[in-house]
């Protein structure tokens, strides 16, 4: 049986003002009194990563590159909070790195891959070696989309929307 941690204190024992319920009160106060002092309550204070700050830092970041860093790049730098800040923006990855002038690999472009596209990309790849490379020779022929895509519907010799 639990012991209900919000129960009255028996009588003839001292309240000492301990409990749960007790203690937010105390930090609501102590809020209160924070913010009518015009102070920060201690959560956290204004979100640095405004987007000018993001784009500064990216700019610095990205001077001599023309590719997209990985994530792996982006934590040894020592910018893995610029990354959340980038992923967490509305916009998102592709957003930035188009207007830095970057190109993203293919397994960090997240924007919708049409199946008008993968068709397309597909017939490519039928003229060009016969038949539709199995998905290993996909993704090593730089088209990781199109191979997931394909895995999906169950191989090269099941994709059959051509």
């Amino acid at each position: 049986m639990r012991a209900n941690i919000n129960a009255p204190v028996p009588s003839g024992m001292p309240n000492l003002g301990a409990g749960p319920r007790a203690q937010l009160r105390r930090m609501g106060r102590a809020r209160g009194e924070l913010a009518a002092a015009g102070t920060s309550h201690g959560r956290r204070g204004p979100y640095k990563w405004t987007p000018d700050r993001v784009e500064e830092e990216l700019e610095e970041f990205l001077a001599d590159r023309t590719t997209w860093p990985t994530a792996d790049e982006f934590n040894a730098a020592g910018h893995r909070a610029l990354l959340a800040a980038v992923e967490r923006s509305p916009s998102g990855i592709g957003y930035w790195a188009n207007r830095l002038g970057c190109e993203l690999a293919p397994m960090q472009d997240r924007a919708p891959y049409p199946l008008h596209v993968a068709l397309a990309e597909a017939r490519e790849l039928i003229a060009a070696h016969g038949k539709l490379p199995n998905i290993m020779r996909l993704r090593e022929l730089g088209h990781p989309r199109l191979a997931y895509l394909v895995q999906k519907s169950g191989g090269a010799k099941a994709f059959r929307p051509l």
